[in-house]
């Protein structure tokens, strides 16, 4: 039997799959009324419809500790179970199948491993170790969890500084269709005591294998005793007796489980038991902490605790350091014994004593070095030592500084008695020497005479003097016969002989260098500092100025610094302006750098003053004009159309232009707004490529990484999936035209138009080659890459020399916007990953970067041991392959030239493509042949499967018939069923959308089918179980009589899978998504299956 359907949103442009969605994969024709009590609950607001349950139960939040019994793993001592009472510190999930049961849980930060626990609802809950799994892996599959019985689970989160125990969830795998209601189970221990006037607190834990929330009922207990419903702690003024407690849990299908046992409240008191640790052995000087921690009470009171030190040597004059600490210090001071008494209350009674010995014996001390340190930091160490300061004594060394230590004993290192004394000799530094007298003798005879004298020569100045000859000594300091300490500078004034006559500046204007430089020596001068500058009248080469002026007086050797002329300015002869992204979202701003060139094209500097205005496209604008401030480029929210930067040399008619468009932001549409995003990435990966390339012909291999690491963030940015979802032509509001639509008003199609579709469709086809070309190079393969990939880029120029020439009116843009949005969504960032992906692995095989991306083998099937068998035979070391191997330059140079000059060509394709869309959809507006929605009401009504027929799952040849797919590849439909196990993830989003009422943007349409999808996303397992992909597609269809040439079938060979749990029929939601339709198409309806 076939089915029809008839639902889905539609729009007067091509964009969204016009006709109608049909499903086969029936089993019988029924009554129609069978499902209509269904569908309105589905679709009715607040309806119990949408309160399906889920496949997975979640653990729910405990409010307070919960008390479980372990046994095994590190939850629990040795073998015997273990009681532990714990504030969770994670929830699990718990997702029931026939014979197993699977857990997910969020990752714990600083886990090292997870421990699985399991136990049965049988009393008393004893959870068992049944598995352990790493810290990358937050699941678990039980697969021996018997059908037909509930069990409850936990996991610990094993860390170092602590364990943290998750929640408890419970799970009742079963091989039974349908729903089930299954009891909850009460999994805490009883509190069995209580003390008579003091409060008894009881906090009941359970949990549900259907995840419902649960109802706590006291049904048997002591007047006054109380119990929260929501939460299930009990509460009573606790008075004497035994009491029958009885306590029941409910889940919201009628379900129970009950908890009875017997409570004793009474007053009789144990005395506590004092445990004042075991005997030591202990050395002198150590502090010993005492440890009353493990006396006890068998009642559970509080103790207070009271310590005292029966005995101590003689000499000792060691105290506890708090008579009332649980945990007391005391420090050995004297070898001998110490006899400690620990007795506890418990606020009634005091316990027996209990006493702990040390028995305290010599400890050596091994003397520290303090040879060389100053006399404080000696001191100081021998104290911190256990040791004392002996005999200090003092004398001069030549060696040691004056106030370190010299010498010591007992030396470094002796073995020795606490306390023992160390004596110390102490530096006065060396012995004072008598300054020499060197007045008069020559500088050599002075240094000599002071260094046999033992000193230093200090500071020489050299000064002019009258009567004292050049060279020799006029002064010194200290002056001679002065005692200082030995290895002191003397500094010495040395005669430069009397002051010489000043000597004249040459004129040496209009010289060349050579020859300024011979008149100036000639005076007895030097040449300074030379500069260049231009000059209308000096010619190039000659002196343009000097400093000092010519005739002015200067001292012999002084410099003199000159400026030569490099002749007169050149002429600015060109403007180079370029952007750093030629497609712009309104709002935001782009860069922008002008360099201006003279006529061998080098730069003109000083660089001139440039003056720049926004030309706007005339005819294909709206909204305000951009702006300039210094280098950027400023547009506002509702800038939109195709302008030029055109700036001028100022007081020149040399003059350079750009172009740039600016569309929808991401800010105001997250449809379109992705697009200048993708222009900025564009320009990015060009930049860093172009970098790359000059990098290593300059060998400078440090900056490679880096600029590697911007190419890889620029990929990051890159989400295929959502530019695969995405539209790049449509308007700010309303929808494109038909063809039909266009012709009538006067855009009728040319032979260009035509033209320009098949141009579309090679480009697209050449740049996945392209991007199959760089996925598929292969280092051991024969083939020469360089040379085919010049012939690709070639090829590709040649399709932009062609799209160039051709005259494209509006006509062609609409018609061929498929073809321009699986170009611009899918083809170019899919080309722009291999781009960054090739250039990034290729780096990793010549050692250049770090393999970022895992195993080479994800780009290299079967590489071998030749990984740089490509480029080069050069080992291993990047810097030294660069100098030494030729080959190198060669391979990686053509390679990465060759995709700088490829993105070049797709940088600008893509520029002019967005400009002429944008031009095209903005005269449309004007022309008012923009389409609307009028409301959500004003639609194609819904006409389910109940009208005809139901579906099954796993069906062998179930298709879906839909009109205006790809009819030649099922992978670019991306197809949804969204059934009852997923219905709650997007129930919100629906019913906002059938709320929102008029529908006017493709940006309404493209967040509601997103939000649909990330609503899916979100839900994990529901996504997988929804996104179902055709195995084939088929042109032409049966179901709408064959009438439609643009409808096809998507092929299912093995069926749909099943998304619905039950015993009824219900309703899936169908959602197909065409990658290559025009303006991103999508088609939406309604069908029963049979559960």
């Amino acid at each position: 039997m076939k089915l029809g359907f008839q639902r889905q949103y539609r729009r007067a442009s091509e964009g969204i799959l016009r006709g109608r969605i049909l499903i086969k994969a029936l089993v019988g024709l029924f009554c129609c009324q069978m499902l209509f009590p269904v569908l309105p609950r589905l679709w009715a607001a607040g309806t119990e419809a949408m309160t399906l349950p889920l496949p997975m139960q979640e653990s729910l939040p405990v409010t307070g500790p919960i008390t479980l019994s372990f046994a095994g793993g590190a939850f629990a001592q040795d073998s015997a179970p273990t009681t532990r009472t714990f504030n969770p510190c994670f929830e699990i999930n718990a997702r029931s199948k026939p014979g197993k049961v699977q857990l997910t849980w969020p990752a714990v930060a600083g886990t090292s491993s997870y421990q699985i626990y399991r136990a049965t609802d049988v009393e008393p809950v004893v959870f068992l170790r049944i598995g352990e799994v790493p810290s990358t892996q937050p699941l678990f599959l039980d697969n021996l969890a018997t059908s037909g019985k509930t069990w409850l689970y936990a996991v610990g989160a094993l860390t170092p500084e602590n364990l943290c125990i998750s929640g408890v969830a419970a799970a009742h795998p079963t091989a039974a269709r349908g729903l089930t209601n299954y009891p909850p189970v009460i999994y805490s221990s009883p509190v069995t005591k209580g003390r008579p006037g003091t409060p008894y607190s009881y906090d009941v834990n359970a949990a549900d294998p259907n995840g419902d929330e649960l109802i706590y009922k006291l049904l048997a207990g002591p007047d006054s005793m109380t119990i929260n419903q929501n939460n299930g702690v009990i509460a009573w003024d606790a008075r004497s007796g035994t009491f029958e407690i009885v306590v029941e849990v409910r889940d919201h299908g009628g379900s129970s489980d009950v908890q009875s046992f017997q409570l004793n409240a009474v007053l009789i008191n144990t005395p506590p038991e004092a445990n004042a640790g075991l005997d030591q052995s202990v050395l002198t000087g150590q502090t010993v902490v005492l440890d009353g921690s493990r006396s006890i009470d068998a009642d559970g009171d509080s103790l207070l605790f009271k310590w005292a030190l029966l005995s101590r040597p003689n000499a000792s004059a060691a105290v506890l350091s708090d008579l009332n600490a649980v945990q007391p210090a005391l420090t050995i001071d004297v070898a001998g014994i110490y006899v400690a008494q620990l007795i506890v209350n418990d606020g009634t009674a005091d316990s027996a004593p209990d006493t702990i010995t040390l028995t305290a014996s010599p400890a050596e001390i091994a003397v520290p070095v303090v040879v060389g340190l100053t006399r404080s930091g000696a001191e100081a160490s021998i104290i911190a030592a256990g040791l004392t300061v002996g005999i200090v004594s003092e004398t001069t060394s030549a060696t040691v500084p004056a106030g370190n230590i010299i010498s010591q004993a007992p030396a470094a290192g002796t073995a020795v008695l606490m306390g023992t004394a160390v004596n110390i000799l102490i530096s006065l530094g060396p012995p004072a020497v008598q300054v020499p007298d060197v007045s008069g003798l020559t500088q050599a005879a002075a240094v000599t005479v002071i260094n046999t004298a033992g000193l230093t020569v200090g500071e020489i100045s050299i000064v002019n003097h009258p009567s004292v000859p050049e060279g020799n000594v006029i002064s010194q300091s200290p002056a001679a016969g002065t005692p200082v300490p030995r290895g002191s500078a003397v500094a010495l004034n040395v005669s430069l002989g009397a002051v010489p006559e000043p000597a004249l500046v040459p004129n040496v204007a209009g010289l060349s260098l050579a020859e300024a430089t011979t008149a100036i020596t000639v005076a007895g001068l030097t040449v300074g500092d030379v500069t260049q500058a231009h000059s209308t009248t000096v010619p190039s080469g000659k002196v343009i100025s000097q400093t000092p002026n010519a005739g002015a007086p200067a001292a012999a050797g002084s410099p003199v610094n000159l400026v030569i002329s490099l002749g007169p300015v050149a002429g600015p002869a060109a403007l180079s302006i370029s952007l750093t992204q030629t497609v712009i979202g309104g709002g935001g701003a782009v860069s922008f750098a002008a360099e201006v060139l003279d006529e061998n094209g080098a730069i003109v500097a000083p660089a001139p003053a440039i003056v720049f205005e926004i030309v706007p496209d005339a005819g294909t604008v709206l909204g305000s004009i951009p702006s300039v401030s210094g280098n950027q480029i400023l547009t506002s929210a509702d800038t939109r159309g195709v302008f030029t930067l055109r700036g001028t040399v100022e007081g020149t008619s040399t003059v350079g232009t750009t172009s740039f468009t600016v569309i929808q932001s991401s800010d105001t549409s997250p449809n379109l707004g992705k697009f200048s995003a993708l222009s900025q990435a564009e320009t990015s990966v060009e930049i860093n490529v172009g970098r790359l390339t000059s990098e290593l012909q300059a060998g400078n291999t440090a900056a490679i990484p880096a600029i590697n690491n911007a190419l890889k963030a620029t990929r990051e940015s890159i989400n295929l999936d959502n530019y695969r979802r995405s539209t790049a032509v449509a308007a700010d509001t309303g929808f494109l035209p038909s063809t039909a639509q266009l012709d009538a008003a006067g855009f009728t199609e040319t032979v260009e138009d035509q033209l320009y579709g098949i141009l579309l469709l090679k480009l697209k086809s050449k740049l996945e080659e392209i991007t199959d070309f760089f996925n598929g190079l292969d280092p051991a393969s024969p083939v020469d890459d360089e040379a085919r990939l010049q012939e690709l880029n070639d090829q590709l120029a040649d399709l932009q020399g062609q799209l160039v020439t051709l005259n494209v009116t509006v006509h062609g843009i609409i018609k061929y916007a498929p073809q321009i949005n699986g170009l611009l969504a899918v083809t170019v960032p899919a080309h722009l990953h291999a781009v960054i992906n090739r250039v990034d692995q290729t780096l990793v095989e010549q050692g250049l970067a770090i393999n970022s991306l895992g195993d080479p083998g994800h780009f290299y099937q079967g590489l071998g041991n030749g990984e740089l068998q490509l480029y080069s035979s050069a080992g291993p070391d990047p810097a030294a392959m660069y100098q030494s191997t030729q080959p190198v330059f060669f391979g990686i140079l053509g390679l990465f030239s060759g995709m700088n000059t490829q993105m070049a060509l797709v940088n600008w394709l893509y520029g002019d493509i967005m400009e002429e869309v944008t031009r095209s959809i903005i005269l449309l507006a004007g022309h008012d042949l923009l389409q609307h929605y009028v409301n959500n009401t004003g639609m194609e009504g819904i006409i389910t499967g109940a009208s005809l027929s139901f579906h099954i799952y796993d069906r062998a040849g179930s298709v879906i018939e839909v009109s205006g797919i790809n009819p030649t590849d099922p992978t670019r439909s991306d197809v949804y069923l969204v059934g009852s196990n997923a219905v709650a993830a997007v129930q919100g989003v629906i019913d906002r959308f059938l709320e929102a009422g008029e529908v006017e943007s493709m940006d309404d349409l493209f967040c509601f089918f997103e939000n649909i999808v990330d609503a899916l996303e979100s839900a994990g397992e529901a996504f997988n179980e929804a996104n179902q992909i055709a195995d084939s597609v088929a042109t032409g269809c049966i179901l709408d009589g064959g009438g439609n040439p643009s409808c096809a079938q998507l092929i299912y060979s093995s069926g749909f899978s099943s998304v619905s749990t039950g015993r009824f029929p219900q309703p899936v939601i169908v959602l197909v998504h065409d990658m290559d339709a025009k303006t991103g198409g999508w088609a939406f309806g309604i069908f029963n299956f049979l559960p």
